[in-house]
């Protein structure tokens, strides 16, 4: 075997001078092949692509990508520690011990060129073989493609209620402090609630709870019904219109007994009828002007 002779290891990788070219299907590691051909200065993978020259062939490949996407996902589902995948899964940058910039083999073999003529003429012939020995770019083992992408998603669910939980615990720890700095409840205002009346008054809310979207919260005449309740949503101190909403009996009583944790629940309820408010008053203040 020759110094430069390719080997496949038992997870397709390939070997170049000793080096290893991690491989997966039809991805290619940039960031070994930058390794194995003497980490030249300014080609590391992530210079090499933010090269014009590099963008144009990458746009180009997007609308003449020679792949099927459940292929192309097959073999990224099989990747561990993934931290961005590419929109038309050609890239893919990975974390962690094995951290790396994954590439489409036809990216892969445009690096090669750059790096140095003896690898990219072993990478034509090697990788172009290894592909086509098993029987195309494509052919990854896809009827075990849900197997990984449960796993791969049963990890991003578990990152996701971290981050729920991250999240709650911050809005209780601000609830806290600004309990300690703003005291005693500051009602709204006859003008803060008539601007939310307003706003409750017009699409999409037509008078109705803006946390349900169910039970009206405004007679004919814009005016709160019986039981409606002007709900201050992050403190009782902060009494401007947007930082609070006018909603049904049963929807204060549920945030108003549930704690903080229901509180949170309701923020993207809270969070569209505050984009309306802060709306409505942009567009009355532009009409002032």
């Amino acid at each position: 075997m020759t110094k430069h002779e390719p080997r496949a290891t038992a997870d397709q990788n390939l070997v170049y001078g000793g080096k290893p070219i991690r491989r997966r299907g039809g991805l290619l590691n940039l960031t070994t092949m930058w390794r194995a051909t003497g980490r030249l200065p300014g080609c590391h993978p992530a210079e090499w692509l933010t090269q014009p020259e590099t963008k144009r062939f990458i746009r180009h490949l997007r609308t003449t990508v020679p792949a099927t996407h459940a292929a192309m996902i097959a073999d990224i589902a099989g990747l561990t520690s993934i931290r961005h995948i590419d929109p038309d899964f050609l890239l893919v940058r990975t974390h962690g011990r094995k951290r790396g910039t994954w590439a489409h083999w036809q990216i892969a073999l445009t690096y090669a060129k750059v790096l140095d003529p003896t690898f990219h003429a072993w990478c034509n012939d090697v990788v172009r073989d290894k592909l086509d020995h098993a029987g195309g770019p494509l052919t990854t083992a896809v009827p075990f493609m849900p197997d990984r992408l449960e796993h791969q998603l049963g990890r991003l669910h578990d990152r996701f209620d971290v981050v729920d939980r991250h999240a709650a615990d911050i809005m209780f720890l601000a609830t806290a402090a600004q309990e300690l700095l703003l005291g005693n409840r500051r009602p709204f205002s006859d003008r803060s609630q008539a601007v939310m009346c307003k706003v409750l008054a017009m699409p999409p809310f037509l008078g109705r709870c803006p946390c349900c979207h169910t039970r009206s919260v405004l007679s004919p005449d814009r005016k709160p019904l019986l039981g409606a309740q002007f709900d201050h949503f992050f403190h009782r101190g902060l009494n401007r219109p947007e930082l609070g909403w006018l909603v049904c009996r049963d929807c204060h009583d549920d945030i108003s007994r549930g704690g903080y944790m229901m509180r949170f629940s309701r923020m993207p309820e809270f969070r569209m009828f505050q984009t309306a408010v802060l709306s409505f008053m942009q567009a009355q203040f532009r009409s002032t002007k």
